[in-house]
């Protein structure tokens, strides 16, 4: 099975964020950030931008969600 590490910019903080997950949902992925952290605005597109060119697939497991600060 794959796993995928996205990465997220927020434009207000000027912050980001590389999530790797096995979610291949992007919005079920908000869903499971913003439970994870306590923060909806994980949700609002316009606060957590996906930055879609820097997406990679990778090969193996990753059942939990890793979020780092870059």
């Amino acid at each position: 099975m794959a796993y995928w590490t996205r990465t997220f910019h927020n434009p207000h903080s000027k912050k980001f964020f590389e999530v790797t997950s096995d979610e291949t949902s992007l919005p079920r992925l908000r869903a499971r950030i913003s439970e994870l952290k306590k923060d909806p605005e994980w949700e609002d597109e316009s606060l957590y931008v996906h930055q879609h060119a820097l997406d990679h697939q990778c090969d193996g497991q990753h059942p939990a969600i890793d979020i780092r600060e870059n």
